[in-house]
């Protein structure tokens, strides 16, 4: 199977300037998004949100309130008739080590196995170093969104750098 694994806050929403998605007032799709998951959907994708949730759980960033934005995601994309394959969240901070927290691919492994991912047709597209090095790590070409917020490490380099999420789709959608 051909997958697009795509970070959450940043790629597929606005990234508040907290970096929390705590209230629905704060969530705002990034422009193109809507159009870009349907073409890529209709070119024969499958569609994988990976996203680091620092602290759900934590203080006032209760489950109950990350739930709230990621459902209404969700609904939203429903509603415009696209579906993701799955969805893995990590909720561990940096300090804690996880193997979970990209770019480390814990959550994604046995996913990736079980369901024959074609690493050749695959991508990962997302605003931060550690999507890219995601990539990477999964053997499949990363695609950052320039982001001056969050720009790429010394020494990351992606497979290719969009100036938004739709410049990103179309590069996927030229390399098949």
């Amino acid at each position: 199977m051909k997958f697009v694994f795509l970070d959450r806050d940043g790629t597929l929403i606005e990234e508040p300037t907290d970096c929390k998605v705590d209230s629905l007032q704060k969530l705002h799709f990034k422009p193109g998004v809507f159009e870009g998951l349907r073409q890529l959907r209709e070119a024969g994708y499958e569609l994988v949100m990976v996203t680091n949730q620092d602290g759900i759980g934590h203080g006032a960033f209760t489950w109950e309130v990350f739930d709230e934005g990621q459902d209404f995601i969700m609904s939203e994309l429903e509603k415009r008739g696209i579906r993701f394959y799955d969805v893995f969240i990590c909720p561990h901070f940096l300090e804690e080590g996880c193997d979970c927290r990209k770019p480390q691919i814990g959550l994604v492994k046995e996913f990736i196995w079980e369901n024959e991912m074609e690493p050749e047709d695959s991508y990962m597209v997302g605003d931060r170093s550690t999507d890219v090095e995601f990539g990477k790590n999964l053997e499949i070409r990363s695609v950052y969104l320039s982001n001056p917020r969050f720009p790429l490490e010394k020494g990351i380099v992606a497979d290719y750098e969009a100036s938004d999420f739709f410049d990103a789709v179309q590069y996927i959608l030229s390399e098949k």
